[in-house]
This record gives C-alpha cells, structure tokens and sequence, in this order.
C-alpha cells in the first residue's frame, strides 16, 4: 500500500497508510512575527472573528505568498503565513509565518522584512514611504528633511559644562530651547510640519547654539531655512541687546547674523510713475537740492495723506523719493514703507492711490494728481526689509517703536559658596540669593530713566572656577546707548562697601561684586 504526501503532526512528519500515520523524521520550525503599521485603515478591525478580518487576512497572507513563491531560493522553507490580530492605536498587523526548520529567529526576521520591502513598490503616502499588502498600506520609513539651524547666543559665557550633554547646566538649557522651539514650529497651521528637535549642540568663538530640526515631508532647504527664521522673529519675544535687536528662545538670547534678508519687521513698495506735462529742472538729480527736497515733501504729503485713510493706515509708515529721471516723459521712483511681516498686495496698493486721487483726463490718457503734478502708473516691486533701516530723525515722536531693552551682565563674586543647587533656578538656594540681589536693583533702577520704565531682574546662572554672576535687568522704551554704563555708575554711587580678604568689595544683596568688574563693564 503507497503512503500519502508528508504531513505534519505536532513535532513529527508522518505519511498516511490508511487510518494509520506513520512517522517518518522530526518535525522543526521556526516561527517569525512581523510587526506591520498600516497608514490607510480607520476602522476597528480586531475582531479575528468577523468578515472584515477575515479578508484582510487572506489578502495580505496571499501577497506575502506570492512575494515568497517569488524568490524560492532564498526561502525554500517558507510554510505559512497567519494575521494573528489587527491591533489600534496606531493600528499594526501582527502576523506569523512559519518556516520549516531551525533558524536564529532575528536574523531570519530582518532577512524576511528586508526581502518584502525590496520586492514591493515603494510610494509616499502622508509624509512616509509604504508599500502594499493587499489593499493596506504598509509604513516603512517617515520622508522627513532637515535644516541646521545656527544661532548666536548673546547672553551666555563659554563654560566647559556646554559641551557635556548630561551636565545640569546644557541640560536646562536645552530643555527650555527645545520646548520653544517644538512650541514655535508645532502648530498645525505652519506651512512645513514639523516633527521634531534631532540635535542640539554649544559652540564657543562666539558662543553658538546649532539646532538641527527635522519636519515631515520633502522639502528644500532653504524654504525650511527661511519659514523657519520668520516663524522665530515674529513669534518670539525681541529686545535690544548691546545694539542689536535679538529674539528670545527658552532663556536665551539669540541673534540672526546669517538671515537678515529673510527676517524682516516691514515691507517696501517700489513704485514708478510717469509725469505728464512736467518741465523737468536739472537740481531736482540732487536728492539734496532744495528743488528736489520740495518736490518729495509735496508729493508725500498727498501719499501720507492717502494712505492714512486707507486700509493702510495702521501700518503705513512713510514715503520716500528716490529719483525724478528727465526721460519722455519724465518718471518718478519712490517708496512707501509699511510695518509688519505680511505682504503688501499690489492691485490694493494701486487701488488705493487711484481711488484717493483726483482723476484729471490729459492729452485723452486718465491720470492722477498727486502733489503738484499729474501722473500714470508704471510698476510696482514689494520687498522685505527691516523698518529700522528707514527711521530718520524727523519723525514724529508718536512713531518711536518702543522696545524691550536687556541688559545682560557677568560679574565676579567674591563670597559666592557654589553648591549644585544653584544650577536649578528654581531651588531654594537659587532663590534666596535672586530674590535680594534683584530687590536691590529694584530700588535701584525704578524711575531712574524717563525714557526707560524698569520691567525687572532676573539672575540666568552662577558659575564656579571663577564664581560669577551672570543675569538681566529689562527696561521698556527708547533705546539708549549709554543706559548700560549709567546703570553700573548708579551702583557704584549708591551702593555699600565691603573689605574681603583684602579686596574691594560692592554688596549688592548678599553678593559681594568684585569692584573692578563695575568698573570695566562686568
């Protein structure tokens, strides 16, 4: 009597002989579970009982089949494929395939997801690279891009503490710019997706924080480079530091050396127009000349005039003549600086000077009359600049940006008893030498300045080896080049003297300050 085809029975294989099964070797097999997230399916599906389940699992079962059948070569032992469950959140398939034999099971397993990836046609689907089983869509790896992100950091000191990632001090500033950062950028509404901080790391020379920030999708560099700075300018806290306007990340003071012509606080609309019947003077080349002057202050003060019962007028700013060129017929080039980041549309710009203007009909052409003159529309080119490369001091006191102005200082200390608790701001020992050592500029600098209101003070860090003081004080107004300087000769002037082991010392609350370092600027 024959026997049938080899079976499987528990851990033997047998053949049939009638009622009989008759064995024939031992039976080993490997098991491999593959863990699978699927991007396309919305419905709870882990009920292994129910129709849905069911295709599902002879769908993907019959591809990853026929991917094996592909290559038996490289896996002749292939035996079966089974969908255990369809788990949620996020939602993952877990399925088992069997080989005959005995195999190192990782191995086996990165061998087989490998093969399936290599033998499948890669697409992106909402930010990832997938591919099918089924009608499932497979995750295999998140399209991301990068952008390195290099900021100055004006109000820290080089220690050796900011290259060591587990010390306290990189630790807590990394936290807070992280958490600003991811803040900053996380929004639903930003036009790139973000997805996370990579790497972090302190250069000293000036002292440089570079972040690299990874965002979902494929996206150039430079567009992330440039979305990502404007995001910063405009949503962060400026102030003026030592001369120049910085943004505050976390506590740190950063500074945008590389991006000036990305981050901008105002907009430039160059304009052209054309002048009819205008007998063109020679002084009126000379921005200088008397000519040339009363020619802009008539124009502008139609223009100032326009714009500010206009939609523009919360953020119109001031006109500008450029040139009055003697061509046929003569055009004049001028600009009009408006506040804010958002762009200046160009047919609103144009509508508003035509419906502002008295219309007079020359030579059959329709023109506009604007100061003394009439004129035609030529172009219009909108360009992002900064609103302080236009300030003059003809303006108007009302039109002064008020501004938050830091200052940051570093002095020596001569009594400070350094322990660990002073790098956390928030521990008790921190805050019994802040809360002293700021009430004493409170008293200080409030009222000191008509022009400045005092906001406040606030110490950063202590550092050892040498003990220093690094910390803020913030005035709010005009900007003031000497504020710095008359704030350290106040200190002098009014605060106590102590003796310390045979140096000058100015107690300010129970720190004792090193005088020279008043002296020479901290």
């Amino acid at each position: 009597m024959t026997g049938s085809s080899p079976i499987v029975f528990e851990n033997t294989i047998c053949t049939r002989i009638g009622d009989l099964l008759v064995f024939l070797d031992n039976y080993t097999a490997t098991e491999v579970r593959l863990e699978l997230r699927v991007l396309n399916l919305t419905a709870d599906v882990s009920d292994t009982t129910s129709i849905e389940f069911k295709w599902y699992a002879q769908a993907v079962c019959q591809d990853i089949m026929e991917l094996m059948r592909r290559n038996l070569t490289a896996f002749p032992e292939y035996r079966k494929c089974e969908l255990i469950t369809i788990v949620n959140d996020p939602v993952k398939l877990l399925i088992n395939l069997t080989f005959e034999g005995n195999f190192p099971v990782e191995e086996l397993q990165r061998n087989v997801q490998q093969y399936i990836v290599a033998s499948s046609q890669l697409q992106e689907y909402q930010y990832s690279t997938v591919y099918t089983l089924g009608t499932l869509l497979i995750h295999y790896q998140d399209v991301t891009s990068q952008v390195n992100m290099i900021f100055e950091v004006m109000n820290m000191t080089w220690s050796a503490d900011l290259l060591d990632a587990t010390s306290p001090v990189f630790k807590h500033h990394i936290e807070l710019f992280s958490a600003d950062v991811t803040r900053l950028l996380g929004s639903t509404t930003r036009s790139y997706p973000f997805k996370q901080v990579d790497t972090i790391m302190f250069r000293n020379d000036p002292v440089t924080i570079t972040s690299v920030l990874i965002f979902k999708g494929n996206h150039s560099e430079g567009a992330l480079m440039a979305n990502t700075s404007e995001i910063i300018f405009q949503n962060t806290p400026q102030y003026s530091y030592n001369g120049k306007i910085v943004n505050l990340i976390g506590d740190l003071l950063v500074y945008f050396s590389e991006w000036d012509s990305v981050l901008h606080d105002a907009w430039l609309a160059n304009m052209t127009l054309s002048i009819h019947d205008f007998l063109y003077e020679p002084d009126l080349v000379d921005p200088l000349s008397q000519k040339f002057e009363e020619f802009q202050n008539v124009f502008c003060n139609d223009i100032d005039a326009f714009m500010t019962n206009s939609g523009f007028a919360d953020r119109y700013y001031r006109c500008l003549i450029d040139n009055i060129a003697n061509t046929k017929p003569a055009t004049l080039s001028f600009k009009l600086i408006f506040n804010g980041t958002e762009g200046i549309p160009d047919e609103t710009l144009r509508s508003t000077l035509n419906t502002s203007a008295q219309h007079i009909t020359v030579a059959g052409q329709d023109t506009l009359y604007i100061g003394s003159n009439v004129f035609s529309f030529g172009d219009v080119q909108n360009i992002a600049v900064n609103i302080s490369d236009y300030l003059t001091t003809t303006i108007p006191s009302t039109t002064v940006m008020s501004v938050n102005i830091l200052l940051n200082v570093t002095f020596t200390v001569l009594n400070l008893n350094y322990t660990r608790d002073l790098a956390d701001p928030s521990s008790t020992a921190f805050l019994n030498i802040e809360t002293p050592f700021c009430h004493f500029f409170d008293k200080l600098c409030e009222n000191r300045y008509p022009d400045q209101k005092y906001d406040g003070c606030r110490i950063n860090y202590f550092t050892t080896n040498p003990d220093r003081v690094n910390f803020d004080l913030s005035f709010n107004g005009v900007p003031d080049p000497v504020i710095r300087n008359n704030t350290f000769m106040a200190l002098i002037e009014n605060a106590p003297r102590r003796d310390l082991n045979k140096q000058i010392a100015i107690m300010v609350g129970p720190l004792a300050i090193f005088e020279q370092t008043l002296i020479t600027g901290g």
